[in-house]
């Protein structure tokens, strides 16, 4: 026999919480998903949301994007071995900036 789940008593909407941002949750191209986090990690976007008066999701997807931008540029621009070896060895987005400067500097000189 199946349980049936109880109903809250106050259900909050997500649009009642802080940062809530309607134009950003009907804007084409996001999804929604679950997923799991270290605690620590999560605690840190909350917190830096906090401080910034953003959302921790919002922060999150930033930085997710931040990433995805850096990867491809590295994809466009060094050669592929080196690609490799930087992202099997998990390269930090600061190092990978530097890499780009670094290149750029060479270009230029």
């Amino acid at each position: 026999m199946k349980r049936k789940k109880a109903k809250a008593k106050n259900p909050v909407s997500i649009k009642d919480t802080p940062f809530f941002d309607a134009e950003a949750a009907d804007k084409p191209g996001k999804v929604r998903i679950t997923m799991h986090l270290d605690s620590d990690v999560l605690e840190h976007f909350k917190r830096r949301g906090v401080q910034l008066g953003e959302g921790y999701q919002t922060l999150v997807n930033r930085t997710l994007r931040r990433v995805v931008d850096i990867e491809n540029v590295l994809l466009e621009q060094l050669p592929s071995a080196l690609v490799e070896s930087m992202l099997t060895i998990r390269l930090t987005t600061d190092e990978a900036e530097g890499a780009l400067r670094k290149l750029d500097e060479k270009k230029s000189a």
